[in-house]
């Protein structure tokens, strides 16, 4: 998976923890291990690693410029939404 992200063409890369199920794992070790993984295969931009999901959403729109591309990956589409509204 960090291979494939090292791939796209951004500035910056966020990651969060699910809402609901971390799947054994503790509060943002996959992160970790995926932004470690983009790293290893050349990654240039930012990447940041915010584990709770509202304020990792809230930081990529913070980021956002004016006609950027904003890509979120999440399983609570309502959550999602109100975010975007609320910005």
């Amino acid at each position: 998976m960090g291979r494939i992200y090292a791939t796209f063409s951004v500035d910056t890369i966020i990651f969060k923890d699910l809402w609901i199920d971390l799947r054994g794992r503790a509060r943002g070790e996959v992160g970790k291990i995926v932004a470690d993984e983009i790293e290893k295969a050349g990654f240039k931009g930012e990447i940041l690693q915010i584990p709770e999901p509202e304020e990792a959403i809230r930081k990529g729109i913070e980021l956002l410029p004016e006609n950027g591309l904003f890509f979120i990956c999440a399983e609570k589409y309502n959550i999602i939404m109100k975010l975007i509204k609320e910005s």
